[in-house]
């Protein structure tokens, strides 16, 4: 059984794609370019610049009301972080008012 496993390991390793820093950049500068909206709405729950890790590069965007262009996936990403921060800031009301 450890045989089998350690041969079964080093062929997952052998045949993993290998990709650089430099490979993955390059495939980000090719990606189709995407606008996403610095609004000043944010200030107050991020300051003026928020600054994430998207695959272990640091992404920031400015919240000075333009629009900034992105790569599509770090655009997505961003976008989510963005709304995530809309959802945690908005006061949710509990209304215990039954409808009838």
């Amino acid at each position: 059984m450890k045989k089998s496993l350690e041969k079964l390991v080093k062929v997952e390793v052998e045949t993993a794609p290998v990709h650089t820093d430099a490979e993955y950049i390059s495939y980000l500068k090719n990606q189709k370019k995407v606008l996403v909206m610095g609004s000043s709405a944010y200030i107050p729950f991020c300051g003026t610049t928020y600054t994430a890790l998207f695959n272990m590069m640091p992404v920031s965007i400015n919240f000075d009301n333009q629009p900034h262009e992105y790569p599509e996936d770090v655009a997505k990403f961003l976008q989510r972080k963005l709304d995530a921060i809309s959802n945690l800031s908005v006061q949710v009301k509990q209304n215990n008012k039954i409808n009838g």
